[in-house]
Formats: structure tokens, C-alpha cells, sequence
């Protein structure tokens, strides 16, 4: 329901992307009645754009002087009144809107890391024959899905140096909710500043951070992948750092 709540608002804010529009596509195919709820939603969300807008304003001033130009003082006083009030009313209800559209926006750490994460996919280059077995094991282990096997495969020394097997096992610790091994892989990374894999590193350790809900911690990676535009992830972390609570 949170997914389907994050698309609709994406799509009335005209922000969503392509596979984001094909997924709403495909809801609404199997659930019609989501068509419905979208066209209530724009009609909302226009109301509160002209709430907001000065043309309300100049609207309400051209009525009064062509519909009440010989109104006596107290009547154009109550119908003053009258107007006011329905402004007050009609902003009251925006802003209304408004805070509740941001408290829908809103998730937990926990949450962004459920709609977020998804595990890194590694090209994985060819090694020495030294290690070739053990690797292929791991290689095998980990694209397969089997990050148990992944994480209990012995790799020798050349391999740990590698920064995406680095990245993998990071993953794999992740996904066995292994989650004081997987930081202590990514910050490795980290502090290598590895020029390929460092961002990769940020996106995954902000990742773990989540699912803990450090939020705050999460948000200090996110918002070095978000400051620099040719980072990886760096619009997924922009968008993450507007929605996380």
C-alpha cells in the first residue's frame, strides 16, 4: 500500500519515471478502482494549487466589485466577513492537505531499506590460477543468490584486496543480517577511495545503516552521494533524503 501511495504521489507531482509509470500501469490493469482513486487526488491536489495562488485572490476582489458595486457599508462588511472566511476555510484545508500529503511521503528507515535496497550485481573479473577455484565458488555462490555459501567460502589474500569482492561479501553479510560484518566491508572500501567501488560502498553502508533505523547515520552517506552529481546512486539518494523521517 506504501508503494502504491509513493507512485500515485509521484505521478500527480509529475516526477515519476518511466518504470516507475509502467509499474502504476500494471496496478491499475489488475486494480481499476486505482484509476479513481488518482483522478481524486489530482482534483485535490489542483484545489490546493489554486488555494495558494493569488489568482483565488484576484478572483474574490473582481467578484465583490462587479456582482456588489452599490452594497450598502454593513452589507459589504458581512460579505467581506463572508469571503474571508471562506479563504480562511479554504487555506485551512490546503494546508491540511499539505501536511498530511508529507506525513504519507514520510517513511521509516526501515522502510526505505524495503523499498530501496537491492543487492549489488557484480561483473566479477577473472583471477590467477592460484585462486581460481575457491573464487569461482564464491563467484557462483554469490550470483546464484546464496550469500551463506558466499560468506563461507575462504578467498585468499589477492581476493580480499579486491574492492567489488569486497562489496559482494559486504552484501552477502547484508542479506544474512550479518550487519556489524557488512559496515566493517563497506567502510574498507570507504577508506580505500576506491574510485570505482567507493560509491557503491556509501549507498550499501547508508543501507545497513536503515535497516537499524540510524536514520542520521544514513542520511551523513546519502548526503555525499547526493552533494556530488556523477556519484552512483546519487538520485536515489537525493530522492531517499526527502522521504526518510
Amino acid at each position: 500500500m506504501e508503494q502504491l501511495d509513493y507512485l500515485i504521489d509521484r505521478k500527480i507531482l509529475g516526477s515519476i519515471t518511466v518504470s516507475e509509470a509502467n509499474q502504476l500501469d500494471h496496478l491499475i490493469l489488475n486494480q481499476p478502482d486505482i484509476a479513481i482513486d488518482i483522478e481524486k487526488r489530482l482534483e485535490i491536489s489542483k484545489a490546493i494549487q489554486y488555494a495558494g495562488n493569488e489568482e483565488l485572490r484576484m478572483s474574490l476582489k473582481q467578484i465583490h466589485s462587479e456582482e456588489f458595486p452599490q452594497k450598502s457599508k454593513s452589507e459589504l462588511i458581512r460579505l467581506r466577513t463572508i469571503l474571508s472566511v471562506a479563504a480562511i476555510f479554504v487555506l485551512g484545508i490546503a494546508s491540511y492537505m499539505f501536511l498530511m500529503t508529507n506525513q504519507i511521503n514520510e517513511i521509516s528507515g526501515n522502510q526505505a531499506y524495503t523499498s530501496y535496497y537491492k543487492p549489488y550485481k557484480a561483473s566479477f573479473q577473472s583471477r590467477g590460477e592460484s585462486s581460481v577455484i575457491n573464487y569461482e565458488k564464491f563467484k557462483n555462490a554469490y550470483s546464484n543468490g546464496n550469500y551463506k555459501e558466499a560468506l563461507g567460502t575462504e578467498l585468499d589474500e589477492a581476493n580480499i584486496k579486491d574492492s567489488e569482492v569486497l562489496l559482494a561479501m559486504g552484501i552477502s553479510a547484508l542479506e544474512e543480517d550479518e550487519l556489524v560484518s557488512a559496515k566493517n566491508y563497506f567502510q574498507v572500501i570507504i577508506d580505500r577511495g576506491d574510485f570505482f567501488f567507493m560509491d557503491h560502498a556509501k549507498w550499501y553502508i547508508s543501507m545497513v545503516y536503515l535497516k537499524e533505523e540510524n536514520t542520521a547515520k544514513a542520511k551523513g552517506y546519502l548526503q555525499e552521494l547526493s552533494t556530488d552529481k556523477q556519484a552512483d546512486h546519487n538520485q536515489k539518494s537525493t530522492e531517499l533524503l526527502t522521504r526518510i523521517k
